[in-house]
């Protein structure tokens, strides 16, 4: 039997969605906000070394730090409280109030552990994609699992950081995959802009405040409920058009 008048154009593109779906392979995960609640961690240190400098850091300030380079964050740090301390001083400060603080526990975002183990069951390549530098990574380990990761790639191990595209390519380089094959998920704007500037459709899960949409974002309220087939669903939504050119 022939399809109905007019429904040629909706099979073609369920047709494409689910072959890309098939080609779904990994999922590329950032950490801090995404998968631990790291970031009041953050949050608590970066008042510390903030009071420890003679000022005060903003709420405005410390939202717009969110996502963003270890680097920048401290330079955002020494303008808001008129500091000229040596950079790398305030940077040993800083990691050693992280390093305390992750010490004692690192909470796990709402749903991120069960999503986490149920890409790994379902024998989905995973990455972890990060600012956060390697020695901070190394001990949120303990907590996120070595074993869930095929790589992890860190904000100190590349040239440019979020949201410059290099640590999501990086990433991708290593598992041996394309763009349309995998999906990442983020918590902030750079991060979200370094997924996208990298070719991947992103599950955005914001941790402090509303994101800008695009094409590219799926913005979901929370991980609670996601699973390996709903990532999969948003990036087919992003990739499958492209794939409609060579259908007949």
């Amino acid at each position: 039997m022939s399809a109905p008048p007019g429904n040629h154009e909706g099979m073609k593109r369920t047709s494409a969605a689910v072959q890309h779906q098939n080609r779904f392979r990994a999922v590329l995960f950032d950490m801090d906000g995404t998968l631990t609640n790291t970031e009041e961690l953050w949050t608590e240190a970066l008042h510390g070394v903030a009071l420890d400098l003679g000022g005060r850091l903003s709420p405005a300030t410390r939202a717009r730090m969110l996502g963003r380079s270890l680097g920048e964050v401290i330079d955002m740090l020494h303008t808001e409280t008129g500091s000229r301390a040596n950079p790398m001083m305030t940077r040993r400060a800083l990691l050693g109030r992280v390093e305390d603080l992750m010490g004692a526990g690192i909470p796990w975002q709402p749903g991120a552990r069960e999503l986490l183990q149920s890409v790994r069951q379902a024998g989905l390549g995973t990455a972890l994609v990060t600012s956060s530098p390697r020695r901070l990574v190394d001990i949120a380990m303990s907590t996120l699992g070595r074993d869930n990761f095929d790589y992890s790639i860190c904000g100190d191990e590349v040239r440019t950081p979020k949201p410059d595209p290099e640590p999501y390519l990086a990433a991708m380089a290593a598992l041996g995959l394309t763009a349309d094959q995998c999906v990442a998920v983020e918590d902030s704007e750079p991060g979200a802009l370094s997924a996208e500037r990298a070719g991947l459709a992103v599950v955005v899960v914001p941790s402090a405040g509303p994101i800008p949409a695009t094409r590219a974002r799926t913005s979901v309220p929370s991980l609670a409920g996601q699973t390996p087939h709903s990532l999969g669903i948003a990036t087919a939504r992003y990739h499958a058009p492209t794939m409609l050119c060579g259908v007949a």
